[in-house]
């Protein structure tokens, strides 16, 4: 299954009475990656029948079916929202679902205070402890020293 911002394909193998009308699909995630998106709305954009892997077209009939999602709603955006700020998601691929631009997603985070960075004590501490490291080292420049060297 391939997903992004306007859609996902998949493989599948139809059955003789298989009449599925996608109208709305519920988007899950597996593995490490777990999250539920229900009913996202979709227009059929593609079904073409496929070369199975290793098969022809004598074996059994596999197709490629694409769906262009129409539009996320309100509920769906909070739940990619909730799902990045609980480190389900990462910004990358919530805001891929989302169909938002990365900057758009950002700001949509900041008008329902999801923290865009969300670091734990461990990391907080080592960002003062470069930031203070960095703030104690001395840098002169060929600029600002009078025989045009540059020294540390």
């Amino acid at each position: 299954m391939n997903i992004g911002q306007k859609g996902l394909a998949f493989r599948y193998t139809p059955q003789p009475s298989d009449t599925t009308e996608f109208k709305v699909i519920d988007i899950l995630g597996i593995g490490l990656e777990r999250w539920r998106l229900p009913e996202v709305a979709c227009i059929r954009a593609y079904d073409i029948s496929v070369l199975a892997e290793n098969k022809t077209f004598t074996g059994y009939e596999t197709r490629l079916c694409g769906l262009q999602f129409i539009r996320l709603t309100r509920e769906q955006k909070e739940k990619l929202a909730k799902y990045f700020g609980d480190k389900i998601l990462s910004l990358g691929r919530a805001t891929e679902l989302a169909g938002l631009s990365k900057w758009d997603f950002i700001e949509y985070l900041s008008e329902n205070k999801v923290p865009v960075v969300n670091y734990d004590e461990d990391e907080i501490t080592r960002e003062f402890e470069t930031a203070k490291m960095l703030s104690e080292r001395r840098v002169i420049t060929a600029d600002n020293n009078p025989d045009g060297t540059i020294s540390h």
